[in-house]
């Protein structure tokens, strides 16, 4: 289907061995990432999700009216310095803020009780049926934290629910999403870890961004990262945001956008 508009096209159906990797070649399709797009799960595939299983899953990806972004403006592509107010939702403090915090906690101040038991039930029953389907045994804990419904994981055979740096992990963070904020008109955060894995690679990344940040400031050349998910560019972001020596900012689309370390002038 094709926008009248800008001859572009808008909406897709892909199918492909998992939902997530349907969902992810009808973006790449489209050029947009998750946050700009409407996801209709049309089939989720045999026994279950994530490669799992004979029949194919598959998905249809739409573009959300442009009116509706809340993203802010980009950072500008070359290295020359940018400017503070250029920065683009994913080049903001990780943590970010008291803006966030804020609103998390009038999220948990209207969702009620019964609401939030709802959303645990249906969160855990999901994720019982996908572990199930991947032959996956784990302890689930379940809990809402200042408005985010904080899922957490363990066991010895998570490995195939992180994938690739976190990516299967923010898949099924993303599916979850999906199906708990089906359940009320509410929007409801939620968060899904696995063996404290969220943790763990923050902490590699804040190191690895200040040792890059030494290793731009000594030799005065940019250094331009390999593609990541918004969610680890913010904390890369963040981790120099301070830094006297240098600045950082993004280049390229989803889902192939990296952080670029330059020398500050």
């Amino acid at each position: 289907m094709l926008d009248n508009s800008n001859n572009k096209q808008w909406k897709v159906r892909k199918s492909a061995k998992s939902v997530d990797s349907a969902i992810k070649l009808a973006l790449d399709e489209l050029g947009i990432s998750v946050g700009e797009a409407d996801i209709t799960i049309i089939s989720s595939g045999s026994r279950g999700f994530l490669g799992i299983g004979a029949k194919e899953a598959c998905v249809e990806v739409q573009k959300k009216d442009s009116g509706a972004k809340a993203a802010a403006e980009e950072k500008p592509a070359e290295p020359a310095a940018p400017k503070q107010d250029e920065k683009k939702a994913d080049e903001e403090p990780a943590a970010d803020s008291e803006s966030l915090k804020k609103e998390t906690k009038q999220q948990a101040a209207v969702l009620t009780e019964e609401e939030m038991e709802t959303a645990k039930e249906v969160a855990l029953t999901f994720i019982e049926d996908l572990l199930s389907a991947m032959k996956v045994t784990a302890q689930m804990d379940c809990a809402f934290e200042e408005g985010t419904l904080m899922i957490s994981l363990t066991s010895r055979e998570l490995g195939v629910v992180i994938g690739k740096r976190g990516e299967t992990l923010d898949a099924v963070q993303y599916l979850v999403s999906l199906v708990v904020n089906k359940t009320t008109p509410k929007y409801i955060r939620v968060s899904v870890d696995a063996e404290n894995y969220r943790a763990k690679r923050q902490d590699a990344l804040v190191n690895l961004a200040q040792k890059l940040a030494k290793k731009v400031n000594a030799s005065k050349r940019k250094y331009t990262l390999e593609p990541m998910s918004p969610y680890e560019r913010r904390i890369i972001h963040a981790a120099l945001q301070d830094n006297p020596y240098v600045t950082t900012y993004s280049v390229g689309e989803e889902p192939y956008r990296k952080v670029v370390i330059v020398p500050k002038r």
